[in-house]
C-alpha cells in the first residue's frame, strides 16, 4: 500500500493531484456523448479523487499497525490532496466542475466537499438522476457507490428507485433478459436479444454487481464497526416496495441473520448475533441500542 503511494507521488502534479497519464476511469459509462467506452467524468477527477482515499485507507493501516511517522506523514499528505482537489475541482461558491452523476458520487463517498457544499451535491445528483428518469448513467465507479451514497446521506427512496428499475440501463435489465449473472456492459445484450455490436460483451463480470454492497449494508442493514465484524451496526431501511428482505453473513466470529418484514402497518426487524459480538441497532424513528450475542425481533409500525 505504501509502495502504491510512493508511486503515485512519482505522478503527481506540484499541488499533490493525478492530473497526468491515462486512466480508464468512469468506464463504461452511459452518460458521454462521444462514441466510445469512456465515460464523461474528468479522468483526472476520478484519479485525483482516488489518491486522496488510496492514502486515507493507507494511513488508517498505518495507524492500527503501530506505524507512528508513517501515519504522520500520510495523514498530512492526505489534508494537503484534499485541500488542493477542493480548489482545483470546485469554484469558490463550492459547484463542482464534474457535473456528473459519478462526480458528485464520488465527492459525497469519499468527503471531498466543505460541509458547507454537502446538501447541494445531493441535491444535484438527486437532480440527474431525476432528469434521467431516475436511471443511472454511471459506469464502473460511480456505479459501485451509487446506491450507498444516496441511502447514507438520506436518500433512502432515491436508492432504492434506481436499483428497482427494469429497463435499460439498471439492474433488472439484465435480470428481465435472463441474465444470472452480472455483464460487463449494462446493454451487453440488447432488447431483441443480440449482443451488443461494439464489443466488450462478458456475461459474467463482476463491476455492477458491487451493488450488493448496498443491498447488505443498507438496504438489509448490516456493516461492520470493527474488523472481523465482532462490532457491527444494524440500521437497516424498509420499504414496501421490496416487502421483505433477509440476509446472513458468515464472519470470523460467527453466522449473523438480519432483516426486515412489513406487514400491513407493522414493520418487524429480525437480527441474530453470535456470542462474543455485539451491535448496534438504529430503527426508524428509534434510539440507538447495544446488543450482545442472540436473537433479537423488534415490531415497530410502518407507515
Amino acid at each position: 500500500m505504501r509502495d502504491w503511494i510512493s508511486y503515485i507521488q512519482t505522478q503527481e502534479s506540484p499541488e499533490h493531484l493525478w492530473l497526468s497519464g491515462f486512466h480508464f476511469a468512469d468506464w463504461l459509462a452511459l452518460d458521454n456523448p462521444a462514441p466510445g467506452p469512456m465515460g464523461e467524468t474528468d479522468p483526472h477527477y476520478c484519479a485525483s479523487a482516488y489518491y486522496y482515499y488510496s492514502t486515507v485507507l493507507t494511513q488508517k493501516a498505518a495507524e492500527a499497525l503501530d506505524y507512528k511517522e508513517d501515519a504522520a506523514a500520510l495523514g498530512k499528505l492526505a489534508k494537503e490532496i484534499r485541500e488542493s482537489f477542493l480548489n482545483h475541482f470546485y469554484d469558490k461558491e463550492g459547484s463542482c466542475s464534474q457535473d456528473t452523476q459519478t462526480g458528485y458520487v464520488l465527492a459525497l463517498m469519499f468527503g471531498l466537499y466543505r460541509p458547507e457544499w454537502k446538501d447541494a451535491l445531493l441535491q444535484k445528483l438527486h437532480q440527474k438522476l431525476a432528469d434521467n428518469g431516475m436511471h443511472l448513467d454511471t459506469g464502473f465507479i460511480g456505479t459501485a457507490y451509487l446506491c450507498r451514497v444516496l441511502a447514507e446521506h438520506g436518500l433512502c427512496d432515491d436508492a432504492l428507485t434506481v436499483f428497482l428499475k427494469e429497463d435499460m440501463p439498471g439492474w433488472l435489465y439484465q435480470v428481465k433478459m435472463g441474465a444470472t449473472t452480472i455483464w460487463e456492459r449494462w446493454n451487453s445484450v440488447l432488447e431483441d436479444g443480440h449482443l451488443n455490436p461494439e464489443g466488450m460483451n462478458s456475461l459474467n463480470h463482476y463491476a455492477y454487481g458491487a451493488v450488493c454492497e448496498y443491498l447488505y449494508r443498507d438496504l438489509a442493514g448490516l456493516s461492520p464497526l470493527e474488523p472481523g465484524f465482532r462490532k457491527v451496526r444494524f440500521a437497516p431501511h424498509p420499504d414496501r416496495r421490496i416487502g421483505k428482505i433477509s440476509g446472513c453473513f458468515q464472519s470470523v466470529m460467527g453466522e449473523f441473520r438480519f432483516g426486515w418484514e412489513i406487514k400491513d402497518h407493522e414493520c418487524v426487524y429480525f437480527l441474530q448475533i453470535p456470542y462474543g459480538c455485539s451491535a448496534v441497532m438504529e430503527l426508524p424513528g428509534e434510539e440507538a441500542c447495544t446488543l450482545y450475542g442472540g436473537k433479537y425481533s423488534v415490531a415497530l409500525s410502518y407507515r
